[in-house]
Order: C-alpha cells, then sequence, then structure tokens
C-alpha cells in the first residue's frame, strides 16, 4: 500500500482558460491548495492568506482574509466558498481572482479561473492519491446553534480515518464578512486533533488582532472583540457515513465549515517545537514513515494557551520530501494606527516565521531533511526567537498504524 504525495506550485495567469497542472507522476485523489498573495516567492503589503480543498470539480471549498495595510481603521474581510478551491480579494477589497477546479487528470489536475486574476499569481498545493488512499470526499457543513454533540457531516459512501477543516467567522457560504478570520483544523480522533487560527477586527482603530494554536481542539474561533473564545470545537467520533463533533463553547453562532475526509491513511497530529539554535531536529513519536507533512503555526507559542494571544500572524507549509516544500504566511500586528500588514510566499522552506511588524524580516526558518521510519528530520538554517509551536499532521500509508492516543511530537531543542 502506498500514499503518494507532491508539493508543487502552479502560476494563475490573468486569463479564464483552464490551467493544466502535470508532471505529479501519478493521478491525484484529493487537493490542497494554500497560499498568500504574491506573483513569486517573497513577500508585500496587507493581509492576505487562502486554503483550499478539492476532490472533484463539485466537491471543493475555500476559506479566504484580507487586511489592508496603511489603513487608520482597519479595513478587513473573509469568506468561505463551497464553488471555488482558492480565491483572493484585491488590496482594498473586491474580488482580486476565483480559481474552480476542473479535473483529476492522470499525471496532475486541472484548475480554472472563473474569475480572472488580477495578477498572475503563484498558489501551492499538496496532491495526495496512490492505493492506500482508498476514499477523499469535500463536503460542507454548518454548526448548529446551541452547545453539545452534533453529526456534521453524514452521508457519505465510506467512514472516514482523517479529516480536515477551514473555516471563516461567517455562517453563509459565498458571502464576504467584516472580520479577517481564518482557521485550519485536523482531527484523527476525540483525543487526536488540532487547530491554527487567526483574526482582525473590523473598523479597528487601532488594529485589534489575536491569534491561537491548540492540540485539544478540532476548530476554534476567537472572539471578535477580546483575547477570549467565540466558538470551541471538539472532534467527536467517526461514524459509519461521516463524523459528529462536539460544540464545546458557544456563541449561538452556526458558523459554515468546508471538511476534506479521508480513508485508508495513517496520520499523526500533535506539535512541534521550533529550534532556537541552527541545525537539525529529530520529530518523533508518529509511529511510521510519511510520505508528507504539513505544518501549520501562529508562530507565538511556546505552549498551548487557552486564549487568543494579541496579533493575528499563520503560517501554513508541507512537504513531500526533502527540497519539495512550500509555505505561505500572513501577520497583521495588534494595536497600530495606521495598520501595517504583510504576507509571504515561499517555495525554499516548510516553516517559516516573520516579524509580525516592521520590518518584517526573518526570525526563524526550517525545512524538511528527512521522511523517517518513526518521523521526519527538520533543518534550522535560521534561529528561531523561541521553541513556538506548530501544529504537525504527519501523512502515511495505512500499513503503518499510527500510536493511539494523543501524542505531542516536540523534536530535541538545543
Amino acid at each position: 500500500m502506498t500514499l503518494l504525495s507532491k508539493v508543487g506550485s502552479f502560476q494563475t495567469g490573468t486569463g479564464t482558460s483552464n490551467i493544466p497542472v502535470t508532471g505529479l507522476g501519478f493521478q491525484p485523489k484529493a487537493v490542497i491548495f494554500y497560499a498568500a498573495k504574491q506573483t513569486g516567492d517573497g513577500q508585500g503589503a496587507a493581509g492576505h492568506m487562502c486554503i483550499g480543498f478539492a476532490t472533484s470539480s463539485t466537491e471543493r471549498g475555500c476559506a479566504r482574509i484580507r487586511s489592508g495595510d496603511n489603513q487608520a481603521s482597519s479595513s478587513v474581510s473573509s469568506i468561505i466558498r463551497n464553488d471555488a478551491c482558492w480565491t483572493i480579494d484585491l488590496d482594498g477589497g473586491g474580488v482580486s481572482g476565483i480559481l474552480d477546479f476542473v479535473s483529476m487528470d492522470s499525471d496532475g489536475f486541472t484548475v480554472i479561473p472563473d474569475d480572472g486574476f488580477s495578477g498572475d499569481l503563484r498558489i501551492f498545493y499538496l496532491a495526495l492519491g496512490g492505493d492506500s488512499l482508498t476514499n477523499a470526499q469535500v463536503v460542507t457543513g454548518n454548526l448548529t446553534t446551541g452547545a453539545g454533540v452534533q453529526a456534521i457531516v453524514s452521508g457519505l459512501a465510506f467512514q472516514p480515518d482523517t479529516v480536515f477543516a477551514i473555516s471563516t467567522g461567517g455562517a453563509t457560504f459565498n458571502s464576504s464578512g467584516g472580520v479577517a478570520n481564518l482557521v485550519f483544523g485536523a482531527a484523527r480522533s476525540a483525543t487526536e486533533n488540532g487547530c491554527v487560527a487567526m483574526l482582525s477586527e473590523s473598523t479597528a482603530n487601532p488594529a485589534d488582532t489575536r491569534s491561537i494554536i491548540r492540540d485539544d481542539a478540532f476548530l476554534f474561533w476567537p472572539s471578535t472583540s477580546s483575547n477570549s473564545i467565540r466558538v470551541n470545537v471538539d472532534f467527536s467520533a467517526f461514524t459509519s457515513d461521516g463524523f459528529s463533533i462536539d460544540k464545546v463553547q458557544t456563541d449561538n453562532a452556526a458558523l459554515a465549515i468546508v471538511f476534506l475526509c479521508l480513508k485508508g491513511i495513517s496520520a499523526k497530529i500533535g506539535t512541534v517545537a521550533a529550534k532556537t539554535t541552527t541545525g537539525t531536529t529529530p520529530v518523533t513519536g508518529v509511529g511510521f514513515k510519511p510520505s508528507a507533512v504539513i505544518l501549520a503555526s501562529n508562530n507565538m507559542s511556546t505552549t498551548i494557551p487557552t486564549n487568543p494571544t494579541p496579533g493575528a500572524d499563520m503560517m501554513f507549509g508541507a512537504a513531500s520530501a526533502a527540497a519539495v516544500r512550500g509555505s505561505c504566511w500572513v501577520g497583521d500586528p495588534d494595536g497600530i494606527t495606521p495598520t501595517d500588514n504583510q504576507n509571504r510566499n515561499d517555495s525554499g522552506r516548510l516553516w517559516i516565521d516573520y516579524d509580525i511588524s516592521t520590518p518584517f524580516a526573518v526570525q526563524g526558518e526550517a525545512d524538511i531533511q528527512t521522511f523517517d521510519s518513526g518521523g521526519y528530520t527538520l533543518n534550522t538554517p535560521t534561529a528561531f526567537p523561541a521553541a513556538n509551536l506548530a501544529l504537525s499532521i504527519a501523512l502515511g500509508p495505512a500499513a503503518a498504524a499510527a500510536p493511539a492516543g494523543k501524542v505531542r511530537i516536540v523534536g530535541a531543542l538545543a
């Protein structure tokens, strides 16, 4: 049994013709899209990031944030879509491009801009396939307005064993909201789930921003008015045709979510700590040799916090082999006037940390060195200022069983 994976990137162009992405060496069954708003590697003003999933031309979705730069009061928005796999806005608001999914192909996949992009943007992807991955499906759902266990996904033709989720602060698909809220979560069981989230307030003066990482919650939405919890969701259980969640703390919001449901793979969800000196870090406790690794971080927490930390910072990266990786980052500082934010793409690193305020200089970088029999090894060419945590998601073939229960997979720190 094999899990095939490939991290790569493609350019959107500015037209509306099909974009074939080839050279993967296999036909994917699921694709994760992620990027900031850049035409290549590098960074620029304004806070933009989007994460999306696709398994077919009708099964796709994405979540996007925008935060305007150099604004006297915060100018922000976010949107969750069930009709596209990636999208981005103009710096000042208004659609800058919408990307839809066309097909899984024998050597890759095809996408198409439903709405042409204002610039030739670079988008990263993690494609997954192989005979171990028996089922993959993107579905959408909304939280119920009350607390408690909810069968949020049902009707699948299979029982998932791994699920990813993305969301914003909105309850309606394809409708832009006035808060820049982005949430990414992953779950394997009720005791093995985690998430990263960030939020930038609308019309705040000075800027009012916050972010958080959790290894004890599937999804977490920060409050829109303070550094506290708005909604906290734990994973409950997989069922024969879906899964249930447990809405622990609620403001009665029926928030919209896009899920990527997978069956037939091994996965280990935990956290890994950044290295405060240069050199390598073995990450153990995974229980199998990964085929791919995803890291997501807010670059602010050395321990798991209860409540969000001031400052919106979010990083998302993936790797499928040594030197085959890509990451994106967005930073929106708290408590300043005017707003001063940045976004970045980096095809040369798996984990990037930048100063969240001017001059937005590099503060730490980690790359994938090797995939090992029981985990993976990171190389840190630029030391991190603190042992910040990243959500670590290792994916491998089903033949190798992962250890039971939640494991914090922290590499040796120097």
